[in-house]
């Protein structure tokens, strides 16, 4: 399955990108090319590049409801399940792990038709954003719950896939290959926690979504305001700020690989795993976050050489994310571990020690002959 989500990733990106060369503005996107040039320099450019991806390195796997054909096909399987409860509803876990118990049927069919719910409506209202022209900026202005309706569908939609990922790094083998259908019941098992886990790792990207569609509800008048001058610097340095923090949380994503979905057990596993694994937490947080900075930043210095052309910053943003993905799942698959470790382990009761047969005491008396 993490097969499949690459290849779903990479043709994905290489489609947009190959349809924005064909019908995108190439002097609009070189004009803002050069702009961007001339307020920095080229090393300080690929450095505040470099630096903005090393504060979220799961980005590309906590994030994906983005990637059109790859939710698409989510919700197909999703809405593909059967209704009636599976014969292998008990055995859906790995063998041998604490945490498996069964989440009940009924709450997963539920999770089921809320995430192919969320699924359609997200993939219809990103389509509408294509067609409106408006690029990777939400629409909004229609109505005001649009503010609180479209980032809690971009999280659903986020954790069901990252649901899917984190279940193939748990239970996936080499048998799995050659299996005729893929089981999406151990995914639902694990929401919502999982939109948990998009909201520790991601949360500039939901942040940012709401207020830019609050703003667009503001009177003119009060962007002028300090109102205004603090939504901009939210939407700025904040939303660095807010994501930078991230970093301390996003081991909330491989916890919610162990548990049955509940948010009051990720939250028990995040104290339970600072406690007995927070050194190796911060050592995988800083290698993630280094490697993730370190190859973005190497692929908009190379793109950058090339000549200003409309193309070449969409390029560089996508060959970044082709750098870093490995490193998201990578460092999902450290938290991951991690977790299993600082799960609790079950003790035999020590045996009470063995009683000692007590002789009974022959006594003198005389035996009487026969």
């Amino acid at each position: 399955m993490v097969t499949i989500l690459l290849a779903f990733t990479v043709l994905s990106w290489t489609g947009g990108l190959s349809l924005e060369f064909v019908t995108g503005d190439a002097e609009r996107n070189r004009s803002d090319l050069l702009l961007l040039t001339r307020s920095r320099g080229p090393v300080e450019l690929v450095l505040e590049h470099g630096a903005l991806a090393a504060t979220s390195p799961l980005r590309d796997v906590a994030g994906m409801a983005d990637n059109l054909p790859l939710l698409a096909a989510a919700v197909a399987i999703a809405f593909s399940a059967s209704a009636v409860r599976p014969s292998s509803w008990k055995s859906s876990r790995r063998p041998g792990l604490r945490l498996d118990h069964d989440v009940p049927f009924e709450e997963a069919s539920i999770w089921r038709s809320a995430v192919a719910t969320c699924g359609i409506l997200y993939i219809l209202y990103r389509l509408f954003a294509k067609v409106a022209g408006t690029g990777e900026l939400p629409v909004g202005n229609c109505l005001i719950l649009e503010v609180w309706i479209i980032p809690s569908l971009m999280l659903v939609c986020d954790g069901f896939i990252l649901g899917w990922v984190l279940t193939e790094l748990r239970d996936g083998g080499p048998a799995d290959d050659q299996a005729g259908r893929i089981d999406v019941w151990p995914v639902l098992q694990l929401m919502p926690a999982t939109c948990l886990g998009c909201l520790a790792a991601l949360p500039a990207r939901y942040a940012a979504t709401t207020l830019l569609l609050a703003t667009q509800h503001l009177p003119t008048s009060w962007m002028a305001s300090d109102l205004g001058r603090f939504v901009r610097w939210a939407l700025g340095p904040g939303l660095v700020l807010l994501q930078g923090l991230s970093l301390t949380m996003m081991a909330v994503a491989g916890i919610a690989a162990w548990g049955r979905g509940s948010i009051r057990e990720v939250f028990h596993g995040f104290g339970r795993l600072l406690a007995r694994e927070g050194g190796r937490l911060a050592a995988v947080a800083i290698l993630s976050g280094l490697g993730c900075g370190a190859l973005s930043a190497l692929a908009y210095g190379v793109l950058f050489l090339l000549p200003p052309a409309g193309w070449v910053l969409s390029a560089a943003d996508s060959y970044a994310h082709y750098a870093s993905l490995p490193i998201g799942l990578w460092t999902l698959a450290a938290l991951m571990l991690l977790a299993e470790r600082s799960l609790p382990t079950a003790h035999l009761a020590d045996s009470p020690a063995p009683l000692e047969a007590e002789a009974a005491p022959i006594g003198d008396a005389d035996v009487d002959p026969l």
